[in-house]
């Protein structure tokens, strides 16, 4: 029997003896052990060290309880990205060069739409939607080999 099949027998009563595994599960403490073990920065007296950067991380998560308008917001745009508005996002890559729509029903589809002649455009490699998923462009996906292609990232619209 596999390991996730034989520990789910285990989950209901192992929830009313310790309560939530995620509060008891070993891999939450190995990677909140593993964060702390990251900020440590003196090899000589390591409990020292140890019981400083747990003070100050409870010091922190104490004021941004206290003042969770300190706190900077978690949805900050990526470097060199465009926010479009209503929640889209341009990510990059991006072309160097703005340049006219290739097509001719390209070029009608935006003059429609703009009201006025298609002008030079930038084309992007990514589009962040308001739900927080990926649209990639098929201008840098086409440049991928086949089995590269990225089938996961595929957009619920």
């Amino acid at each position: 029997i596999r390991p996730c099949a034989h520990l789910s027998n285990h989950l209901a009563p192992e929830c009313l003896r310790v309560g939530s595994p995620i509060c008891s599960s070993r891999w939450t403490m190995e990677r909140t052990f593993a964060d702390i073990e990251f900020d440590l920065r003196q090899p000589k007296l390591p409990y020292a060290c140890l019981t400083q950067v747990c003070l100050i991380r409870c010091q922190i998560n104490a004021v941004k309880a206290m003042f969770p308008h300190l706190q900077p917001p978690s949805n900050l745009h990526p470097r060199y990205s465009f926010d479009v508005g209503d929640g889209y996002v341009l990510l990059r890559a991006r072309e160097k060069r703005p340049r006219y729509p290739d097509t001719d029903a390209e070029k009608r589809l935006i003059s429609v739409f703009l009201g006025r002649n298609a002008p030079k455009m930038y084309r992007w490699s990514r589009l962040r939607l308001p739900n927080g998923q990926a649209a990639r462009s098929a201008w840098k996906e086409a440049l991928r080999p086949p089995e590269k292609t990225r089938m996961s990232r595929n957009v619920k619209v």
